[in-house]
């Protein structure tokens, strides 16, 4: 999720109460409470599949040996893995969607009650902006990657041409992600920081973060999610789990983008037209995080099977090897 409209009042760019004391003005609008709600819920849902994901496989002693998709389940811990180097250096420690919603439900909490004033709600929010969009990436780069490669397993022409293709399409997205992340991080400190900048500047630079976020966003629609569609269903496999992660990253990504451009470029100019981009709001964070949930847990039910599959296929032929050697 991109970084939010900023604005005055507690809630990024919506208003809230003005009162002093955390009882009386707490969580008095409804956009405050829908969205303190729904991350309350999400974030028992990640916990939930977090833990389904790893203490239920570990009883059943099975692990999947494709790095990436223990990485979409978006934990930057030590794995045994030979992508280890890549990953773990700097990062020993949780880092996933439970711990976003858990950090936006504190943030929240805080302004609410009014111990974050003067902007330090949107200050603090460029942390769980920043590992929001690296979760999100990550769950790209699962897709994109050890799943298409493992539905391929055995061709080696597609698996190049995916290596190919899929590298340069994350490149792109990444070097849109991270200009993008750096530019907002510098108009909100900019305008919300204790030593405030030129305002002209500053605008100038929101109006440029504005115009790469979208270009991210129909980037990773138009382009990696349409590849990563158009692999999975060349496989001609799993008729059912594709489909249904196909559907769901493409809804989660156009839901992005369509819920940034409405929030970025919508009109607050009277209360109703405030109202109605809040109420719009509240739909889209659910929506967002429910074909999140849906795009993760699509990962890993195709990851697993097309590991299965690929380890039977390898099987197979071992077998085969060794009967026609038994025969000789």
């Amino acid at each position: 999720m991109a970084p939010r409209r900023g604005g005055g009042g507690s809630f990024g760019g919506f208003s809230s109460s003005s009162a002093s004391h955390c009882s009386t003005s707490a969580f008095e609008t409804t956009i405050s409470r829908v969205y303190i709600a729904f991350h309350a819920l999400f974030f028992l849902v990640f916990v939930g599949v977090f833990y389904y994901s790893t203490v239920v496989r570990k009883r059943k002693q099975r692990t999947v040996r494709a790095p990436i998709l223990w990485i979409s389940l978006l934990r930057l811990d030590y794995f045994r893995s030979p992508v280890r180097p890549l990953f773990s250096s700097g990062f020993h420690h949780d880092i996933d969607s439970a711990s976003v919603t858990a950090l936006n439900i504190i943030f929240l909490s805080l302004s609410e009650c009014k111990v974050f004033r003067n902007g330090e709600f949107s200050r603090a929010n460029i942390a769980t902006e920043w590992l929001q969009a690296l979760a999100d990436f990550l769950l790209f780069l699962a897709i994109m990657f050890p799943i298409s490669q493992r539905l391929h397993h055995g061709n080696r022409t597609m698996n190049k041409v995916i290596l190919i293709v899929h590298s340069a399409s994350l490149s792109v997205l990444a070097a849109l992600l991270v200009v993008a992340l750096s530019i907002s991080t510098k108009v909100i400190d900019d305008i919300y920081g204790h030593r405030r900048r030129r305002m002209s500047s500053s605008y100038n630079l929101d109006e440029d973060s504005r115009n790469l976020w979208v270009a991210y966003y129909v980037f990773g629609v138009v382009v990696c999610m349409l590849i990563a569609a158009v692999t999975m269903l060349s496989a001609l496999t799993l008729f059912v789990g594709i489909p249904c992660l196909v559907v769901s990253s493409l809804a989660l990504t156009l839901l992005q983008l369509a819920g940034y451009v409405q929030m970025a470029f919508g009109s607050w100019s009277s209360y109703a037209l405030e109202r109605h981009l809040e109420q719009s709001y509240e739909a889209q964070l659910f929506l967002r995080y429910f074909f999140y949930v849906c795009t993760f847990l699509g990962v890993l039910v195709v990851g697993n099977a097309a590991e299965f599959f690929a380890d039977y296929d390898i099987s197979s032929r071992f077998t085969q090897e060794q009967t026609e050697v038994y025969q000789r």
